[in-house]
């Protein structure tokens, strides 16, 4: 498991799978996720979520995946986070 201020991540219980939480921007937040798995040069979206937490299957195996998100607030749309990294099993 990795961590970042709050940011963290954990592989999940099916092969491919990495739960990814971040920390509560507000009681009323929405966050965007992305993914990479070339070291942050190309990135993919993920559905966005209303918690600030999501899972992602499908992840290639044996392979280092960086994960990025930002969150939305009443005032505007945050930067997006420093990128963490795990190791897919």
């Amino acid at each position: 498991m990795r961590k970042f201020s709050g940011f963290h991540t954990k592989l999940g219980t099916a092969p491919g799978s990495v739960k990814v939480v971040a920390p509560a921007a507000a009681r009323r937040a929405s966050y965007d996720w992305q993914y990479s798995i070339d070291g942050g040069k190309t990135w993919v979206d993920l559905l966005h979520t209303l918690q600030s937490k999501t899972t992602v299957t499908g992840l290639p195996t044996m392979t280092t995946v960086q994960f990025r998100y930002f969150a939305t607030v009443k005032a505007g749309p945050g930067p997006w986070s420093q990128p963490i990294s795990i190791f897919v099993m």
